[in-house]
């Protein structure tokens, strides 16, 4: 399930990039300066209550917190983790996929939630998103994805480069 959850925050992610980038609707005075907390940019060694469960060679580190709420008001939810990108806090991946129940209601009551705290967003494939040059928010069905835009263009960046060299590479195999 969890690489499942990968995948789905992945083209979430990718998709709603494609969206924001054309439209502006979260206002400097609602976006996020961080979640539950801890600040967009903040060092992970600032942070002790940490475990690291995945370590990606791309410089992404991903952590769950000991002891961290799962619920968002009456909203349940299945899984917090918070990405880290060479130690720096820019993105999180909230889960709400349930095996054994329907997780629509779990989505309305956290789109509820989001409306209040941040306007109205834009719709795209069945995602609501709220976004500016900051921050992205993308509501999809089974999760939410928070990302702090400047530390995700510098992964991003990096990303592209390597992306093309292996690419170039594999044309070589031909």
């Amino acid at each position: 399930m969890k690489n499942n959850m990968l995948c789905i925050i992945l083209f979430a992610s990718i998709l709603a990039f494609n969206v924001s980038a054309q439209e502006h609707n979260l206002s400097r005075e609602k976006q996020p300066t961080g979640f539950r907390g801890i600040k967009w940019g903040t060092n992970i060694q600032n942070q002790k209550n940490m475990i690291l469960i995945s370590d990606y060679n791309d410089g992404r580190k991903i952590y769950k917190r000991k002891d961290d709420k799962l619920s968002i008001g009456p909203a349940s939810i299945s899984e917090i983790e918070y990405v880290f990108y060479k130690d720096r806090f820019y993105q999180v991946l909230i889960g709400f996929v349930f095996p054994d129940r329907d997780s629509q209601i779990d989505h309305d009551i956290l789109h509820g939630i989001l409306v209040e705290a941040y306007g109205t967003p834009v719709v795209s494939s069945g995602m609501y998103i709220w976004a500016n040059d900051n921050i992205e928010i993308t509501l999809f069905p089974g999760g939410i994805i928070y990302t702090y835009m400047p530390i995700h263009k510098d992964f991003k960046n990096k990303y592209d480069k390597s992306y093309k060299r292996r690419i170039k590479k594999g044309v070589n195999d031909l």
